[in-house]
């Protein structure tokens, strides 16, 4: 259940390289709760997201921080992940997150990615470079669809990265319709987003509630984290912007 946990935080999901601007972001605190069903049990987490502007050796970036307060049967203790992206173009630069003990240190600069995982089954260090240009994944996701010029028809394939096996997969990012969605947060007019894996595995399959409006906050998601989590299935919704 652990591992489940630490796959959900940290679980890497890539952005498509359609044209972005970080022109319509503000700063904002946003909490969200997470319940993960597997094998008849429930997990719910709490998290609250923060999203503000910050500038280091003369650049612009925004900088998103999820923090996540786990329950007892998922090992308990705060989950930490921080994101820093380009203020203009939303490009990934360094992310950082700490987790039940494990650790997660990243540097991106376009295609290169470098950087170390640390866990108590040991380190591993990450240091590869790719045809194309690395976006962000979790909460950078997030942030790069928030400022994506999204409309309905809007499809597109992009590689994803997993830094545990060092390697990328295919997804497809459509945008599949508009629904109305009701969370604690209030009703929202949303885009649906789906993630398709390109291969045979279903993890990573997911839909995604952005709202129309820019920027697309996410109001709602529903994750497979696939058959080696035992078939669970992650729902986010916001529960106060």
């Amino acid at each position: 259940m652990k591992q489940l946990v630490v796959t959900l935080l940290l679980a890497v999901v890539a952005l498509p390289a359609a044209a972005q601007s970080g022109a319509h972001l503000t700063e904002a605190t946003m909490q969200y709760l997470t319940t993960v069903s597997v094998m008849g049990q429930e997990l719910a987490i709490p998290s609250t997201r923060t999203l503000s502007k910050v500038t280091k050796g003369g650049r612009a970036l925004w900088r998103v921080v999820d923090v996540a307060d786990l329950p007892p049967m998922a090992g308990g203790g705060t989950a930490v992940d921080t994101f820093e992206v380009d203020a203009q173009t939303l490009m990934p630069v360094r992310r950082s997150g700490s987790s039940m003990g494990g650790t997660v240190q990243f540097n991106y600069d376009g295609a290169h990615v470098k950087g170390e995982l640390a866990s108590m089954m040991g380190n591993m260090s990450v240091d590869s470079t790719f045809a194309e240009p690395i976006a962000g994944d979790g909460a950078a996701f997030e942030l790069m669809l928030a400022g994506l010029d999204l409309a309905p028809g809007f499809e597109q394939s992009f590689l994803t990265y997993n830094p545990q096996m060092q390697g990328t997969r295919a997804i497809k990012v459509a945008v599949a319709g508009e629904e109305s969605v009701t969370t604690p947060a209030g009703t929202f007019e949303t885009y649906v987003i789906t993630f398709t894996p390109m291969d045979d595995n279903p993890a990573g399959k997911a839909k995604i509630f952005v709202t129309k409006a820019a920027p697309h906050i996410t109001v709602r998601a529903e994750s497979d984290l696939g058959p080696q989590m035992g078939g669970a299935v992650a729902v986010t919704e916001l529960q106060k912007k």
